[in-house]
Formats: structure tokens, sequence, C-alpha cells
């Protein structure tokens, strides 16, 4: 252990070690730069565009869905399940049939241009408001639908 007293931050001890000021600099300085390596990479994601649903029910998911505004179709490729997609220029959501699968613990965010009157289709339907809040121009509500799924909705006003 080096106990001599460094005049210049940068000058290393006798035994090569550095104070620890300057270790401590050196190692801030090496966060930042993984910090930024991590949000550069994150930035080449342009957007979702598939999100997939497992349904124990799919008529009355397509029929809650529609609700919030989605337009799906029937569709089924080849041997595979018979299922609703709802293509925008966003991204395509699809409803599949629960089966073996769940995706019940999945949480996402949608925002609409409907009102409050979304939110009692939300009950009405099968579903349930968890919270619902005024945030300067937009009405937040989180929600449950039928299987389970959160969905943080956001209402342009």
């Amino acid at each position: 252990m080096c106990r001599r007293r460094v005049r210049d931050s940068r000058e290393p001890c006798r035994d090569g070690r550095r104070p620890l000021e300057h270790v401590i600099r050196v190692f801030a300085a090496e966060l930042v730069s993984v910090r930024r390596t991590k949000t550069a990479c994150m930035s080449d994601v342009v957007s979702l565009s598939l999100l997939v649903l497992r349904c124990s029910d799919l008529e009355r998911s397509r029929t809650f869905y529609e609700a919030l505004g989605f337009r799906f179709t029937r569709e089924q490729h080849d041997s595979g399940p018979a299922h609703y997609s709802s293509a925008s220029s966003a991204a395509v959501v699809e409803l599949y049939p629960k089966g073996k699968r769940s995706t019940s613990d999945l949480r996402f965010g949608l925002r609409l241009r409907q009102g409050s009157a979304v939110l009692d289709s939300v009950v009405e339907l099968g579903g349930s408001v968890l919270s619902r809040q005024d945030v300067g121009e937009t009405l937040r509500a989180v929600v449950l639908d039928p299987d389970g799924h959160t969905i943080e909705l956001a209402f342009e006003r």
C-alpha cells in the first residue's frame, strides 16, 4: 500500500498504483463511455413491428381490442392455428389462441385518439381499469384485458 503523499494525481506511487482520486476519475469516465455505447446501440431500433398476444377466447379478445380501435382480419398460415391480425402503419398486432403458451404477464402501451368512453368499453368487454389519471393534456389509464395483459393507455385530448 502506498502511504506516500502524491502532489500530482497523475503521478503513480512507487508501487505503480495511482491515487484513489485518479482511479475514481478513470472509472467514472469509463462508466460514462459504457452508458453512451449502450444508448447508441438502442437507438438502432426504429420501431416495434409485431406484437403477438395469446388469448383464451379469440372472439372476446377481438371484440375487446376492436373497441380500442383495432380492425382485425382472420388469418391462418398453412396448418397453423386460425388467428386475427391487425396491421397499421405503426405495427402488426396478432391475437393467437393461448394453447400451452401464455403472454398474460406482458405489459405494453397504446396512444389513442378516443376519449374516456373507451374506458367504459374496457369494463363492459371483460377487462378492468387499474388506474386513471390526468397528466396535463393527456388522460392516462392502466387496464387489464380479459386475458390479464396490462395495457397502458394514453388518450390525446
